[in-house]
């Protein structure tokens, strides 16, 4: 079992009461990341689906990838300063914080 750091020498009694927590916590646990590996599987699916559906939909009506393609011409143009600025900005500070939490 995987106790970290209650392995301390000297502390029988919490080390055996971590022992049988974990063994009581591990098994819904291991149940719970197992539902929720299959629940993303499941929106994985979806989301490939709803794309091939779309594609498919695009395949057949020329005007909407046109009014599409327009719109995102529009959006980049508007939002694309912003967000290079939103990265250059939040870049150094994630980096800082970063490096603040290894250095410890």
């Amino acid at each position: 079992m995987p106790t970290g750091i209650w392995t301390i020498e000297g502390h029988e009694r919490l080390y055996h009461f971590v022992i049988i927590a974990e063994c009581i916590v591990i098994p819904p646990c291991a149940m719970f990341s197992w539902c929720i590996d299959c629940m993303y599987l499941g929106f994985c699916a979806e989301v490939i689906i709803q794309f091939r559906m779309l594609s498919q939909y695009l395949q057949e009506h020329r005007a909407v990838v046109a009014l599409i393609s327009r719109f995102v011409k529009e959006f980049q143009q508007a939002f694309s300063l912003f967000l290079l600025l939103e990265f250059i900005v939040d870049g150094p500070f994630i980096c800082s914080e970063l490096l603040a939490a290894f250095e410890r």
